[in-house]
């Protein structure tokens, strides 16, 4: 079997499908990340029993988050620096 892009195939040769899609994925992004104020976005990884999966997660923080409203971040973090 040719494996095409985004496949993924287990030790007996069956194609394993996704648990959550990319584009269900994308949909599911509400605000920025909470740890840094970054762009969050579907992250490809596998979930505990080892198949397929996209999570929202944080590129430059390396951490899956559900994020959080802007102007949340933003008091926050003014608050957290004590200004």
């Amino acid at each position: 079997m040719e494996k095409g892009v985004g496949e993924r195939w287990n030790d007996v040769g069956e194609e394993m499908k996704y648990q959550i899609t990319k584009k269900q994925c994308q949909e599911s992004i509400r605000g920025i990340c909470s740890y840094c104020g970054g762009k969050l976005e579907p992250i490809e990884t596998v979930d505990n029993s080892g198949n397929p999966t996209f999570w929202v997660g944080c590129v430059p923080c390396g951490v899956f988050d559900n994020g959080t409203d802007p102007k949340t971040y933003e008091i926050a973090k003014k608050a957290g620096n004590g200004t």
